[in-house]
């Protein structure tokens, strides 16, 4: 499974804390394979083109926030 993770700072992975990050507990839980495209400070009109960027990586899930 592949999962595709968009959005702004609370999407994006916070590398202190690796293993408590919700995207790494989903791919540690269900053995998926996560693509987190999230960054702090990012607009509505950027999280868009990470969707747009997003479905071109063909993911079976896509998970957003929006800011």
């Amino acid at each position: 499974m592949k999962i595709v993770v968009c959005g702004d700072s609370f999407c994006s992975a916070d590398s202190s804390a690796d293993r408590w990050h919700f995207s790494q507990i989903l791919q540690d839980k269900y053995s998926a394979n996560v693509v987190n495209l999230a960054r702090g400070g990012m607009s509505n009109l950027g999280i868009c083109f990470q969707i747009k960027q997003a479905i071109t990586l063909d993911p079976d899930v896509v998970i957003f926030n929006m800011a």
